[in-house]
């Protein structure tokens, strides 16, 4: 299990790296409007109106062997996340990213050495930072929700399935609306977003492993994925499993302990010392 831990996030880093970003405009409703599409551009024109913000958040990984069936207990881990507009930020979860306005320093947790880090300039803003370690985050869709509305086509593929309405429910004491959507990002296949009513806030973000599963059959992701096989057990007898269609990955992601504005310090935007005693391969710097 671990080993299919490593190799599916390793290979959905190595394909994130891959995209890019730009800018939009702000002009949605100031309050929450009843279509699903509108309602997804209110909530990111109300982050563009945050001037800074932070939140803690926990990020639940799943590999399903089998359809409706959980193989091994879900990989637990939590991050805290930090922004001040328009370009300094601080994001600690499987990846390290601090920008300070000026330089951006990256690496991936565990590699912490200087010599594991990546150095190079900071973006002009979150949401256009571009082929780097911080694009392969995955509260990635999060920092497009700070560029505002007109950054929707980087968020959502509407175009392949339309934004729909899912389930109410209440978070944090607030009313929200579940949004479904298919992602932009390689990261990203089905995605459902929990939205406060009243905020526009981002609870929630669950998403699974389509685009991978379409890069390896170019699947329709408007059709359900093929019928799953039912093994008595998971071993050598189901070579099956070693086929990537037969997976299903889910990442569920809760935000707490949200700040709007944040409190920011002196110091929020400090690159951490690497550990005296890193553990882990040591990679070249880069530039």
């Amino acid at each position: 299990m671990a080993n299919y831990l490593r190799i599916a996030t390793a290979a959905t880093a190595a394909l994130i790296l891959s995209s890019a970003c730009s800018q939009g405009k702000n002009d949605s409703p100031t309050s929450a409007p009843d279509t699903p599409e509108a309602f997804l551009k209110w909530s990111m024109d109300r982050y563009k109106e945050m001037p800074s913000f932070s939140s803690a958040f926990t990020m639940k990984f799943e590999v399903r062997f089998i359809k409706g069936r959980k193989d091994d207990k879900p990989l637990i881990t939590k991050g805290n996340f930090l922004f001040d507009r328009p370009n300094r930020f601080s994001l600690n979860e499987e990846i390290l990213a601090v920008s300070d306005g000026q330089d951006l320093t990256e690496a991936f947790n565990g590699y912490m050495s200087k010599a594991g880090r990546s150095f190079r300039p900071a973006p002009e803003t979150l949401w256009t930072v571009g082929r780097s370690i911080t694009a392969t985050s995955k509260i990635e869709m999060l920092f497009q929700f700070f560029g505002g509305s007109g950054r929707l086509s980087h968020v959502a593929k509407s175009d392949r399935i339309p934004i729909s309405f899912g389930a109410e429910e209440t978070f944090a004491g607030e009313r929200c609306r579940l949004l479904k959507f298919f992602g932009k990002s390689i990261r990203y296949g089905h995605v459902r977003l929990l939205i406060g009513e009243t905020t526009g806030r981002v609870y929630r973000m669950q998403f699974d492993s389509f685009p991978i599963e379409m890069m390896l059959g170019d699947r329709d992701p408007s059709k359900p994925p093929p019928k799953l096989p039912e093994p008595d057990s998971l071993d050598q007898k189901h070579p099956e499993l070693a086929n990537m269609d037969n997976w299903a990955i889910i990442d569920t992601i809760t935000f707490d302990r949200i700040d709007v504005p944040a409190k920011i310090e002196p110091d929020s935007f400090k690159i951490p010392p690497p550990p005296k005693h890193p553990s882990g391969p040591r990679s070249a710097r880069h530039v």
